[in-house]
């Protein structure tokens, strides 16, 4: 969603013509997911889904202030699907023999980089995006301080505790959609959904979009949430 966001500024940015971006997409990895392999077990929570949002030039609310996204393919191997047809075709045999689900090929090296790189690679994606947002309405830079609500893809209770305790932030100042499980890119537009219907996403708030994927990519955006203050 993020980076769905990015291009879709930057095209109209670079193309006047352009007034409005319809960005749509589907979730549906959970058909890869083999529940019987334990050590696949971090991808159990994920559901399928599909989202939609349409981005307008000069729209008065809801502004997508900055964004940041950081690629790390170091991992882009640790996770895949052996016979999805690059290396492999997905042949009877292959599919039969499991070939066609996700497989975690070194968990011990995934598991230990990931731990070292994503907290804070998250945190530098905030923290250049707050930088990309320009200035306030007193002229001031945004820093983190301006966050008023949190929005961060389903990952593991401690993680995103850890993110808020960054931020300088609490629960009430985000939710956590573990009842709905993590639908990839949606979770950025259910998390929209849940903080209006909870009440802990207001007009005028500045919202910090944060989400990650396999691969691996770590994303952030602010966004401020209804009109300006």
């Amino acid at each position: 969603t993020i980076a769905a966001l990015k291009m879709a500024r930057s095209l109209m940015a670079d193309d006047p013509s352009i007034d409005t971006v319809l960005i749509g997409g589907g979730y549906a990895i959970s058909h890869f997911i083999d529940l019987s392999d334990v050590n696949t077990s971090f991808l159990f929570n994920i559901g399928a889904g599909a989202g939609a949002m349409i981005v307008r030039r000069d729209w008065p609310e809801n502004r997508v202030l900055g964004n940041h996204l950081i690629a790390d393919g170091v991992m882009s191997r640790h996770v895949i699907v052996p016979s999805s047809g690059t290396v492999q075709h997905p042949s009877d045999e292959a599919v039969a023999d499991g070939g066609f689900k996700f497989r975690l090929v070194e968990p011990e090296a995934m598991k230990e980089r990931l731990g070292e790189v994503s907290i804070a690679n998250w945190l530098e994606c905030v923290d250049v995006a707050l930088e990309r947002s320009g200035v306030k309405s007193d002229g001031t830079p945004y820093t983190r301080a301006d966050i008023d609500f949190f929005n961060m893809s389903l990952v593991k209770p401690s993680a995103h505790r850890e993110m808020l305790d960054h931020l300088g932030l609490t629960e009430e100042q985000s939710v956590y959609i573990s009842d709905i499980g993590h639908i990839g890119e949606q979770d950025a537009i259910i998390n929209i959904e849940a903080g209006l219907e909870q009440g802990r996403l207001k007009p005028g708030d500045t919202m910090a979009v944060i989400a990650a994927g396999i691969g691996y990519v770590w994303a952030g955006a602010i966004v401020q949430w209804g009109p300006p203050k």
